[in-house]
């Protein structure tokens, strides 16, 4: 993926991410063992290098519901020297609870997120809440509406922090003919934290399209 900023070109992303998975399913069962990698760029400069394995099992309950445990683990290391401080490892466990029918599905997820890494400053300590609501039909338009609530801590720095983020977003997409469906996605996200510094708005726009095949 690519992320550009119009006017802060140091926080401009890259990145390329591989992987593979195995999967096994038994009646209302599903399993998935999986590894994958990635390397990204910030602001032009090599910023990561991630080499990690994750784990699914979800559990199909009657004909609407789904409850799904899903656990990655992520071993990091720097890429440019002005990134020494980031390699390390990051923990994440997603609990996620789905409800579907025909074109409408409703979810929830709770987060889990945990990073030991080099620098202290880096390294927090996460949890999130996200619900949203998503309506796609075969054909024509649909939209996806959702709320993510997250917390961080930052306990072991100089002057330890916390940062509380919302974000809301809507999408807009439309599928037509060949299986192609485009999209525009809108995001903001409004960053409270104990030092000043680290409090900010920002508005995210999004214009994709894609293939099923």
């Amino acid at each position: 993926y690519l992320i550009r900023y119009a006017d802060a070109d140091e926080f401009d992303q890259a990145e390329v991410r591989l992987g593979g998975f195995y999967e096994w399913r038994r009646r209302d069962w599903r399993a998935e063992l999986g590894i994958h990698s990635a390397a990204s760029t910030l602001g032009g400069d090599a910023f990561d290098r991630k080499l990690g394995a994750n784990a699914r099992i979800a559990r199909y309950i009657g004909e609407n519901h789904v409850l799904d445990l899903r656990y990655s683990y992520d071993e990091v290391s720097e890429g440019d020297e002005i990134f020494t401080g980031i390699g390390g490892s990051r923990q994440r466990v997603d609990a996620r609870y789905k409800w579907y029918r025909e074109d409408h599905r409703v979810q929830l997820r709770y987060i889990v997120e945990d990073n030991d890494r080099e620098s202290a400053a880096v390294s927090p300590e996460r949890s999130a809440v996200i619900m949203d609501y998503r309506y796609l039909p075969l054909r024509g338009f649909g939209y996806e509406a959702g709320v993510e609530l997250r917390d961080s801590e930052y306990a072991d720095i100089a002057i330890p922090r916390e940062e509380d983020l919302v974000t809301v977003f809507g999408t807009l997409s439309y599928a037509f003919s060949n299986d192609w469906s485009v999209l525009f996605e809108y995001r903001h996200s409004d960053n409270e934290s104990t030092d000043p510094t680290f409090t900010y708005d920002r508005r995210k726009f999004t214009l994709g399209a894609m293939k099923v095949f």
